[in-house]
């Protein structure tokens, strides 16, 4: 073999040795839901809820993954990469290869878009804001889907759907009377809306499935959008609740987030003189999301696991 030829085959041998034996790790990206501080000393109930769930899935799988509470602070999230990088370094690895995992219920929003900005995938920044710089990390990003539909995720709506319906009963109400109205946050550009549309169906779907029998709608409700969208998406919503009044049916009002309490004030406040109920709980906390977070784990971690 000509030496030019057996250095490139070496060179070749090194690379692909290098990049199988290439460290990975997550980072889950949670929304901070208006809180724009790293520090997670002192947690919110939402935080603990999700810090909880993560400390139970480390208790079975030895997996390394970290997390951020931010929509689109480049800080917390390298802040986030340090730890992570602390859990390897522990372990004699260092951190090669990042896998981002947004905690977000849908790929397609201006948050999602500053992230894909921030992590190197993109180089449109959607909104000038100081807080979103392309992050410090000099290894390869694998930036993953949201949320969006997911079946685990479909059978905890469906537990807090059963909920309502058995809330709806004890007022009198049987299924063939009852109206499930599912409640998105929704998105703010219009052909995002669509794509949340697209989900909510998917979901609402599986709840119809599930309740023959009781009436369904969808609403998105446009909560960060400019007052004349919001307000129509408000009056869709009352219109909803109208309807199954003059239907004589109760209205239930499903939210599909992930935060138990995320849209409590907006909802209240929207309905107003109406008849409905709401206890606002939300995909968290909920003990079938460890097994979700888990199995994510393993599908990113299926050619190298670290066990």
């Amino acid at each position: 073999m000509k030496p030019v030829l057996k250095l490139l085959f070496l060179f070749w041998i090194l690379a692909a040795s290098a990049q199988s034996f290439a460290v990975e790790g997550v980072l889950f990206i949670v929304p901070s839901y208006g809180n724009s501080d790293c520090d997670r000393t002192n947690p919110s109930v939402w935080e603990r809820s999700v810090l909880d769930l993560l400390d139970e899935v480390r208790m079975t799988k030895d997996l390394p993954f970290d997390v951020s509470f931010s929509n689109y602070n480049t800080k917390c999230f390298e802040e986030g990469i340090e730890r992570l990088k602390k859990r390897l370094w522990d372990k004699g690895d260092d951190l090669d290869r990042l896998h981002v995992v947004p905690l977000f219920m849908s790929s397609h929003s201006y948050e999602v878009d500053m992230q894909k900005y921030i992590f190197r995938q993109s180089n449109v920044r959607p909104l000038d804001f100081p807080e979103a710089r392309k992050i410090n990390f000099s290894g390869t990003i694998m930036y993953h889907p949201a949320l969006d539909y997911r079946l685990r995720l479909s059978w905890i709506l469906e537990k807090r759907a059963h909920q309502l319906v058995r809330l709806g009963m004890s007022q009198g109400f049987p299924v063939l009377r009852q109206k499930i109205i599912l409640v998105m946050r929704g998105a703010v550009r219009d052909q995002d809306n669509l794509r949340w549309m697209e989900m909510g169906r998917r979901y609402l779907n599986d709840i119809a499935v599930r309740f023959p029998g009781a009436e369904v709608e969808l609403v998105s409700l446009r909560e960060d959008s400019d007052a004349r969208v919001r307000a129509i998406a408000t009056q869709a919503l009352r219109d909803a609740v109208l309807d199954a009044s003059f239907k004589n049916k109760k209205a239930l009002i499903l939210p599909l987030t992930l935060a138990t309490g995320e849209l409590d004030e907006s909802v209240h406040e929207k309905m107003t003189g109406l008849q409905y109920i709401w206890n606002g709980e939300g995909l968290l906390p909920d003990a079938i999301f460890p097994s979700y977070v888990t199995g994510y784990l393993q599908t990113v971690f299926r050619n190298h696991p670290v066990l």
